[in-house]
């Protein structure tokens, strides 16, 4: 709690000699003993070592003496030298001052001088019972009161206007300015040092938005802050709701700093009777609400509790006790605003003496951390003049000011829903009984035991259950088997309602937005139709040869050309050993287009993936998977007989770990990838007992980025869900136990070629060998990882690509130097090759 800017500092000694005892009217009951005492009692000069107690205006105050004997003790005499002080009316701070019919003292704190209200003498000075000083209360009392200008009044002073609470039946708040007579009095909290600025008002609501609900709820947590010195009448008591962390406990902190020696906790447990510490803690406990003008629970700065009829016993202003040691015990009514601070939502009933005396602030839960960090350090502690605290101040005197009724803010019951209360509002709205006019089903009821419902201590399922006005009752189970069980059910329909209409406003919003789920998905699958089945590929020339050329353009699309002779075909599967065979396998980006067969198969890199969607029903399908959307299919797409091929980048993460697979998850989606199984490659054709089959090839290519470059689009983030929710992702690298015949039918190992395998010729050489670890990847700081990167490759930066030559050969150079022993020297040059051929350079 941020409290620096107040601590109590130490007294400037005064030796002036106390000012003379003046005559107290008599009156019944008066004793000759107080009042010689008073008389006799002095204070010690600059020179005078004998003193008995500093007062709290630093006078050295000597206990008056009979035959060397005290006549009394240190508080009786501190007393009185206060009193003489305060009937000076020539004292521009008396010790003592009248507010109504209530004894407050000057508190000296860092920066200004403040008074608090006392519950008596006895108990501000610390007499011990054993002293029989009683007659001390009326003599003190009626003293102060002899003197015109020991009277403050209950307000706010600013530098250029006051807020002040009338006193009478019919109270209310006034604006004064520096010509009322009362301006010169001491006042309850002067801040005389900072002006009155209703553009620090409009700051306010502008930050309060922030954590608080709605402008109402705004302007009653300035009235909250407001309150302990301007509200009309003096006892109530504010319950900032809201769930924990949201910034209720930061603006509690900064008004206890704000108002200084006026604030003071108390223990919420203490005074409702939960603590057990001793006999006498429980009447000590209620010296914040006799002592103070602003009352917060200690606990208000973490989770607070809940209100019962104790705490509304002190906010009507009803006499407490209080014990404390060595002194009688002490009645007075409550003089304090309190404020509480609760993670749950009040349980009091609406009745209008507590909706008078009952404010209540609800806190925002959406607020994110951040945001109440910036709320905390917006209120400060009120020490620095510019603090948000004051802002909250201003607001509140205003608001006072200018509506006199009380303002009525709903408490927002439902925010107060834990996991416990939410899940049984469902079964309770949906138990099967007909609804009435206030949507409330007909004998709502759920057994305590219903297995839907969320484990939760006795304790906090007890305060949702009397939060939402529900009972547990030994009852017929009348919407289950007919027999008597420990059932939830309302017993309070009013407290209930809320939760009901809350309960409805979810079930049409999810209503709606479901309804905008189904319109949105039926606009999806209508533009991937007719993007992906309708839109005509691109005139590119007939043939394999110009489709290859035309994936070339994707930045990012590499992969491997499968070309078996035409006895090794069957259908669009092809029957020879692909993997193992490097006569038929050609380097996507680096073979020679110019002898390639009418009927080729593709299989990506191995940190790429092939969706196979061979009917329009699998593009449905898979635009009805949720998180796809239009613009996840902005990737490479190839138009087959039937439907349509999508490639997608892996993440590193997932490099060589998805499953080959038909019909995923029951659809009518294939999995086709990198090296572990291909589709037929675009612009393929041939003709066989079953017609003409055509592959029309590249329909969709990624969107250029602002260097124009087409780079192959990730693997949307809902499709990688949608893999792992149907078990196409393996654990680890793939070890070869797991069986595939290589047309995607399942999942297949990824066996090692051989590393010295001869090429079929240079430009069909197996470059991209998918055992080769990578060479270093070009660029400063790059790493190497073996065991990581599983294709053969080099990567050229942006930055690489506009070397001169000469440098760009002398970096290559390194590259062969750092390749590790065992690999071909054919399939390196192959790769640079390939490298130089993407950057630009003629070979």
């Amino acid at each position: 709690m941020p409290t620096a800017a107040f601590r109590m500092r130490p007294v400037r000694p005064r030796h002036d000699p106390l000012p003379p005892a003046r005559s107290i009217a008599p009156y019944a009951g008066m004793t000759r003993e107080i009042d010689g005492l008073c008389a006799a009692v002095h204070a010690a000069g600059p020179v005078d070592d004998e003193w008995d107690v500093i007062s709290v205006t630093g006078r050295y105050v000597k206990i008056p003496r009979r035959d060397g004997k005290p006549r009394c003790g240190r508080g009786v005499a501190c007393a009185l030298a206060d009193l003489r002080d305060s009937m000076n009316p020539d004292e521009t701070r008396p010790p003592l001052v009248l507010q109504g019919e209530r004894l407050w003292h000057m508190a000296e704190q860092e920066g200004r001088t403040a008074y608090h209200p006392t519950a008596s003498v006895q108990v501000e000075y610390g007499i011990p019972a054993a002293e029989h000083r009683a007659d001390i209360e009326e003599y003190v009392m009626r003293g102060v009161e002899s003197n015109p200008q020991a009277r403050l009044v209950m307000g706010v002073k600013f530098a250029n206007v006051g807020f002040r609470r009338t006193e009478g039946v019919n109270t209310r708040t006034v604006r004064v300015t520096p010509d009322d007579p009362s301006w010169d009095l001491q006042w309850a909290l002067d801040l005389s040092d900072i002006p009155f600025d209703p553009d620090r008002v409009t700051r306010w609501y502008e930050h309060a938005a922030h954590v608080i609900h709605g402008a109402d709820g705004a302007e009653m947590a300035g009235r909250v802050v407001a309150a302990p010195v301007a509200q009309p009448y003096m006892h109530a008591f504010a319950v900032l709701t809201g769930r924990g962390g949201n910034g209720k406990g930061s603006m509690i902190g900064a008004m206890a700093a704000l108002y200084g020696p006026l604030a003071a906790p108390f223990s919420m447990a203490a005074l409702l009777g939960e603590s057990r510490t001793s006999s006498t803690t429980n009447d000590q406990a209620t010296q914040g609400l006799l002592t103070a003008v602003m009352a917060y629970d200690t606990d208000s700065i973490d989770p607070g509790r809940g209100m019962t009829e104790q705490l509304k016993k002190a906010s009507a202003g009803e006499p407490l006790s209080m014990r404390l040691l060595q002194q009688n015990v002490a009645t007075a009514k409550a003089t304090a605003f309190i404020v509480i601070a609760t993670n749950h939502a009040p349980t009091l009933e609406s009745a209008p003496a507590i909706d008078r005396r009952m404010w209540i602030c609800p806190f925002r839960g959406d607020t994110d951390k951040r945001t109440v960090e910036r709320w905390r350090d917006y209120l400060g502690d009120g020490a620095n003049p510019d603090d948000g605290i004051i802002d909250a101040l201003m607001a509140g005197c205003q608001s006072f000011v200018d509506r006199e009724d009380d303002l009525k803010v709903a408490s927002r019951l439902t925010d107060a829903l834990d996991d416990y209360g939410m899940v049984l509002l469902d079964p309770l709205m949906t138990c099967g009984g007909e609804y009435d006019g206030h949507g409330i089903p007909d004998r709502a009821r759920v057994r305590v035991s219903d297995n839907r419902l969320p484990k939760e201590n006795r304790q906090d399922r007890a305060g949702q259950l009397a939060m939402m006005g529900l009972i547990v009752d030994n009852q017929r189970d009348v919407h289950g088997d007919g027999k008597n069980h420990q059932m939830i059910l309302v017993k309070d329909e009013d407290r209930f309602e809320p939760f009901a209409e809350h309960w409805h406003r979810q079930q049409a919003e999810i209503a709606a937005e479901a309804a905008g789920d189904k319109e949105r998905l039926a606009k999806d699958l209508a533009f991937a139709r007719h993007f992906l089945l309708e839109v005509p590929p691109f005139l590119c020339g007939p043939g394999v040869a110009a489709q290859i050329r035309m994936l070339r353009s994707a930045d990012g699309l590499e992969g491997t050309l499968i070309v078996p002779p035409p006895n090794r075909w069957k259908g669009k599967g092809v029957t020879a050993h692909w993997r193992d065979d490097a006569a038929i396998r050609r380097d996507l980006r680096s073979c020679d287009l110019s002898d390639l067969p009418d009927r080729c198969a593709l299989s990506v890199a191995d940190d790429m993936l092939i969706l196979d969607l061979d009917s329009p029903a699998a593009v449905d399908q898979l635009m009805a998977i949720p998180g796809m959307a239009q613009a996840s299919l902005d990737t490479v797409a190839l138009r087959s007989p039937h439907g349509v091929h999508l490639i997608y980048r892996l993440p590193p993460d997932l490099a060589g770990r998805v499953r080959a697979g038909t019909r995923v998850a029951g659809t009518m989606i294939d999995l086709r990838p990198g090296q572990r199984s291909y589709v037929v490659a675009p612009g393929s054709r041939w003709h066989d007992r079953k017609g003409d089959h055509l592959y029309p090839g590249v329909i969709r290519l990624p969107q250029p980025d602002g260097e124009g470059r087409r780079t192959l689009r990730m693997l949307p983030p809902a499709l990688r869900k949608w893999l792992a929710a149907a078990n196409q992702i393996e654990d680890g690298d793939d070890d070869g136990e797991n069986g595939g015949n290589g047309n995607g039918n399942g999942p297949t190992p990824v066996p090692s070629a051989p590393h010295s395998a001869p090429a079929a010729s240079p430009a069909a050489s197996p470059a991209r060998s998918v055992s080769m670890p990578a060479p270093p990847v070009m660029g400063p700081g790059a790493t190497h990882d073996p065991l990581r990167d599983r294709a053969y490759r080099i990567v050229m930066t942006a930055k690489e690509r506009n070397w001169p030559r000469e440098l760009l050969d002398a970096k290559l150079d390194e590259l062969r130097n750092a390749v590790p022993a065992g690999h071909d020297p054919r399939d390196v040059e192959e790769c640079i090759r390939s490298a130089l051929l993407k950057a630009g350079f003629s070979l």
